[in-house]
């Protein structure tokens, strides 16, 4: 695996990732015990696949829900648990797989026994992003990963705690706000294309409150009600959403009047239906991630108590 780690190193300083690819993708099959295995070469090839914007062979790995950490040499650096997660979020995120790339992120920022990193406050940021995305607020975790969250990654988050708040509220106007305030350094974490898709988010969720409350309304209304700023954009966003099927309705293009269909009882079944199928997923990934958290920390422990473990410390510390 040291070779492997070196190659990588080569191949992205001479500017040349796409070639470690197939390479590395031979190694990872030769070392794991099965497919369901992590190694710390995972990591290498989501970040060669990254910089060489060639996610196909990666897709291969990361499509396959991890159950197990290969012990390479007696131990396993966490930190490529991480990156690998949070550098497959970042492919999914890439391709709009988003449910996948919120997966990841989860995964990141869910291993609470280890040192503050930036990659675990980076996931973060994403994740929130995501969350709001897909879901219009974040998903609940663990006690134990909630406090470790408040403590020591939320304050270092601070735009994207605000932009949580301001999402809660239903206040475009604020959402807007904070991107302007916070343009450049949403667009240092490269996260800038998010934060306008979580404010667009914000206004389909308005229109289909609207659904809930008028049976009829004109487009004009719709765009004031929702903050758009035209009715053709009311109109354009309205066409969107009927094609794909987040809401029924039709548009009089004679008097601009939108007349929402009297299907919601059946939309709200199949959303609670699929609602409830998807939560029953999360939770599923929620449980192999404390599992992969608990094999990392057992690890640890029998790397600590392992003898030639111990005669490097005392060794080291003789020095």
């Amino acid at each position: 695996t040291l070779l492997c780690h070196r190659l990588t190193d080569y191949l992205i300083k001479e500017d040349q990732p796409s070639k470690g690819l197939l390479p590395l993708s031979i190694a990872v099959t030769k070392i794991q015990e099965s497919s369901t295995q992590l190694t710390s070469i995972h990591s290498d090839i989501c970040k060669l696949a990254l910089l060489s914007k060639c996610f196909q062979p990666v897709l291969n790995f990361l499509n396959v829900d991890i159950t197990d950490i290969s012990r390479e040499n007696d131990r396993y650096d966490v930190k490529y648990f991480l990156t690998y997660y949070y550098y497959g979020g970042m492919i999914y995120s890439i391709l709009e797989q988003y449910e996948r790339a919120f997966l990841f992120f989860q995964n990141a920022i869910s291993i609470t026994g280890t040192a503050i990193s930036q990659i675990s406050i980076e996931s973060y940021k994403k994740y929130v992003l995501i969350s709001l995305l897909l879901y219009g607020k974040l998903q609940p975790m663990s006690k134990t990963v909630v406090t470790y969250l408040n403590r020591s990654i939320k304050p270092f988050c601070v735009p994207y705690n605000k932009i949580v708040v301001a999402y809660s509220n239903d206040s475009i106007d604020d959402l807007q706000e904070i991107c302007l305030k916070f343009f450049k350094e949403f667009s240092k974490d490269s996260n800038i294309g998010l934060v306008k898709l979580v404010i667009a988010s914000l206004t389909k969720v308005r229109i289909k409150n609207l659904t809930k409350t008028f049976i009829t309304l004109s487009l004009k209304d719709i765009a004031i009600k929702v903050n758009l700023p035209s009715p053709e954009a009311a109109e354009k966003q309205i066409l969107q959403m009927i094609e794909n099927g987040e809401i029924y309705a039709s548009i009089n293009q004679k008097d601009g009047m939108v007349e929402f269909s009297d299907y919601s009882e059946k939309y709200d079944s199949l959303q609670m239906y699929k609602t409830i199928e998807h939560q029953s997923l999360i939770e599923l990934k929620i449980n192999q991630c404390i599992s992969l958290n608990e094999k990392l920390k057992q690890l640890d422990y029998e790397v600590a108590i392992n003898p030639k473990y111990i005669q490097k410390t005392h060794n080291d510390d003789s020095v």
